[in-house]
């Protein structure tokens, strides 16, 4: 091979790249392939990086080792042929050789004696469960690590949890959920029993800094795991159903505490916050909520408790403030933000915040939660949503929801 050809492969490399890039660009501009920013961005110009210039540098290489060794042609296309497709080879080859069933029989017979995991008998079953998963980055490690994907991580996992639910009655059933996280990487893997228990695991469909594909998360009732465990129930609801959950359960709290009281005045303001053509302005809606709850529950202390210490009747008070301030600085901060551009995931994080500490609340005083089936009409498809939340159907305004308040339908 002559310099000059060299050159010319060097050159048609780096311009057809880039005109593929520069296609692919215009095309992800008009139709929205991806929408991915900041770290996602960054993995992506470091990897076209490496595909337009490296496979060059390899080419002038081997020119100059072959202008200095005098080999054939023959053998440069060989070792050339060997280097570029070579590793791609490796991986295609591993995946059509372990099929997802065939690699869930490996993992179970290498697992080895689930038995002797001392832990819980529940925690038993699914460390099992887990070391199965795991051993396929053991197996299957390369391809994995430098082409990890979704659906296949998601194929995979389900032949693994298939095979054990045969063995395993007690698992009623499972999914696998990926993260709204663009860029990360992550799914979740619920795991629900016939006891009504349920358990979930975090999956690195990408190579993790373990080199685990699955963490399981013992503890499944500290805060973060119940946070979890929410966002999955409301990880299609828009943040409008989001809010009326919220609503529902400050409903729920003042009719099961306080059946003999007043609330309509009070209901009926906070529910026009979510309601159709709202221009009411969400700054104002804390501290007419407080006046409203204060007064209605003095009212009725006055009426029905008379004789209570003022202890408690400072406490009924500030209970009830503290729920409804919970709720406000959600509203305030991100729901109705006055200048629209918080994030649609921070939004996300904190509205599953929300919705934690006040069922929180509700379940401490044994209050009944509101029914989930109700946000039905709240569902959205998230994957029309670009990570500054730029689509409506997500925040979900403009919407009747006086119809979900059990307070208001007493009035009529």
């Amino acid at each position: 091979m002559s310099w000059g050809t060299a050159g010319l492969l060097i050159l048609g490399w780096i311009g057809g790249t880039i005109a593929v890039y520069l296609a692919l660009y215009l095309f992800d501009k008009a139709f929205k392939f991806q929408d991915h920013k900041g770290w996602s961005d960054l993995g992506r110009a470091i990897m076209y990086f490496f595909i337009t210039f490296v496979p060059p540098v390899f080419i002038l290489l081997m020119t100059i080792f072959l202008k200095i060794q005098g080999m054939s042609r023959t053998i440069f296309v060989i070792i050339s042929v060997i280097v570029i497709l070579g590793f791609p080879a490796y991986c295609i080859g591993m995946f059509v050789i372990y099929p997802p069933k065939r690699m869930a029989k490996y993992c179970m017979s290498k697992a080895g004696d689930y038995e002797k995991i001392e832990v819980s008998d529940r925690e038993i079953l699914i460390e099992y469960i887990q070391r199965q998963i795991n051993l396929i980055y053991n197996k299957m490690y390369l391809p994995f690590k430098y082409q990890g994907n979704e659906k296949r991580a998601v194929a995979y996992v389900e032949a693994i949890v298939d095979n054990n639910r045969n063995l395993f009655p007690e698992i009623s059933e499972y999914e696998i959920i990926p993260s709204v996280f663009p860029g990360w990487h992550l799914m979740y893997l619920f795991l629900y029993f016939k006891d009504g228990d349920k358990r979930y695991m975090i999956l690195h469909y990408k190579m993790s800094r373990d080199q685990n594909l699955a963490s399981y998360v013992k503890d499944n009732h500290d805060r973060e795991s119940q946070k979890v465990f929410l966002w999955k129930d409301f990880r299609n609801i828009t943040m409008t159903g989001r809010l009326c959950y919220v609503f529902m359960c400050i409903e729920n709290y003042l009719v099961t505490l306080y059946p003999e009281a007043d609330w309509k005045k009070l209901a009926f303001h906070m529910w026009k916050t979510t309601g159709k053509s709202f221009s009411y302005g969400w700054p104002g809606w804390n501290t007419d909520m407080i006046q409203y709850a204060v007064n209605t529950l003095m009212d009725y202390e006055e009426k029905y408790h008379k004789d209570d210490e003022l202890s408690v009747k400072k406490k009924r008070i500030n209970d009830l403030m503290n729920l409804i301030v919970c709720v406000s600085k959600t509203g305030n901060d991100i729901i109705h933000s006055d200048d629209n551009t918080a994030y649609f995931y921070e939004c996300e994080n904190k509205s599953i915040e929300t919705i934690y500490e006040v069922t929180r609340i509700l379940k401490e005083k044994s209050i009944p939660l509101p029914d989930m089936e109700k946000m039905s009409d709240f569902i959205f498809d998230r994957t029309t949503v670009t990570e500054r939340g730029e689509n409506k159907e997500a925040w979900g305004y403009d919407i009747d929801t006086k119809y979900l308040s059990i307070i208001l339908k007493e009035e009529k």
